[in-house]
């Protein structure tokens, strides 16, 4: 068969018109939003199970052992560096200084939204009598504001400052 011949796979048109570039340009911001929160919302919850971003007093209580309140500071760095470099590398993709401003406070509040919505998935399911649904929503709030909605919000100045520097 020379390749003058080759026959066109039927579903091929189809591919080709599913490649569409134009809506790919339009679902990038998208997407990037919501690997974006998604990452963050992993980050966070990984540093909550771990209990370095637990309120030191709870309800008054303290109920945190001092094991944790005591521990290393080096996986906070890392939380907060990862985090800092994730905005970097996502409005660098985004390239748009407006639409990366927007797609901060929407990853920003998807990742909040996130993390409630896991942290509360054993009341959900009727495990703990509505105990956890307070306790997610203030541990949300403490994890993620206010040191790490300006580093965040520092890391996406950061990428919007390169992005107009290198691109």
């Amino acid at each position: 068969m020379s390749q003058g011949s080759v026959r066109w796979l039927p579903g091929f048109k189809t591919l080709l018109r599913l490649m569409n570039l134009a809506l790919q340009g339009r679902l990038k911001p998208v997407l990037t939003v919501l690997g974006w929160a998604t990452s963050s919302a992993a980050l966070t919850l990984a540093m909550i199970f771990l209990g370095y971003l637990l309120p030191k007093n709870i309800n008054g209580g303290g109920g945190l052992y001092g094991s944790v309140i005591s521990a290393s500071q080096i996986p906070l760095w890392i939380y907060y560096v990862a985090n800092f470099s994730l905005c970097v590398l996502a409005t660098v993709m985004i390239s748009d200084m407006s639409r990366s401003l927007l797609s901060f406070f929407a990853s920003y509040f998807v990742a909040a939204v996130i993390t409630v919505t896991i942290l509360s998935l054993p009341d959900y399911f009727g495990c703990c009598g509505g105990a956890l649904e307070g306790a997610a929503v203030s541990w949300t709030f403490v994890a993620l504001f206010p040191y790490l909605f300006l580093i965040e919000l520092a890391g996406t100045f950061t990428g919007i400052g390169l992005a107009e520097h290198f691109l």
